[in-house]
């Protein structure tokens, strides 16, 4: 997609946290999948990788507990699966702390910094006045009007008629979207997270249809 191009050739975070997004929902696929107890611990651990590298990749918890409600209502123990939850987790947070050492050896600067940064993109963003309160929707439409109207139907039809993680694939990316929609930020690369999420959902309705 354009914007993937645009900022695989700047050395920022966002291409990282994309890749480490795509993993996620790899990973919290077998999560929904086989619910096994190191399925909750690889997921933790990608999201807490994500999240570290960039914060709006802790919106994947929405679709980690998701995809534990799903492993919930196969049977399980309760008690198994609470435990399970709880050390996916406890790996997320570890995976943060390794890759952001800041929070635990200084963590009332790191909460400093972000909430600063929170207030700063939600709120007093300079370009707020210039662009549309649908910028985010815009940002979807202009990687392309065949991707926009292919993601839009294909999470669609998931979010409907998805069994399982499917429907976690049609709703988490306009979640995303939604979430910056509300709290009026307006950069592009913000949303990197949900692009990987929307060619999944493509991919896997193209898949269905030719099967």
């Amino acid at each position: 997609l354009p914007l993937h191009v645009l900022y695989s050739q700047r050395a920022r975070v966002d291409s990282l946290c994309a890749l480490l997004t795509t993993l996620a929902a790899l990973a919290l696929h077998r999560l929904a999948e086989h619910g096994r107890r190191r399925d909750f611990v690889v997921a933790g651990a990608v999201i807490g990788l994500a999240t570290g590298a960039n914060y709006p990749a802790a919106l994947l918890g929405v679709a980690y507990l998701a995809a534990a409600i799903i492993v919930a209502r196969t049977g399980r123990k309760p008690s198994e699966v609470v435990r399970s939850f709880a050390l996916g987790v406890l790996a997320a947070v570890a995976a943060f702390a390794l890759t952001n050492p800041y929070v635990v050896l200084a963590p009332a600067a790191a909460w400093h910094g972000f909430v600063f940064q929170l207030s700063f993109a939600a709120i007093q963003h300079p370009s707020l006045e210039k662009t549309s309160e649908w910028f985010y929707l815009g940002v979807v439409r202009d990687q392309g009007p065949l991707f926009a109207i292919a993601a839009a139907g294909a999470s669609a039809w998931l979010a409907i008629r998805g069994p399982g993680f499917r429907r976690i694939l049609g709703v988490f990316p306009w979640l995303v979207v939604g979430a910056f929609v509300a709290v009026r930020t307006q950069e592009d690369r913000y949303i990197l997270i949900a692009m990987p999420w929307l060619c999944a959902a493509i991919g896997v309705v193209v898949g269905d249809a030719l099967a």
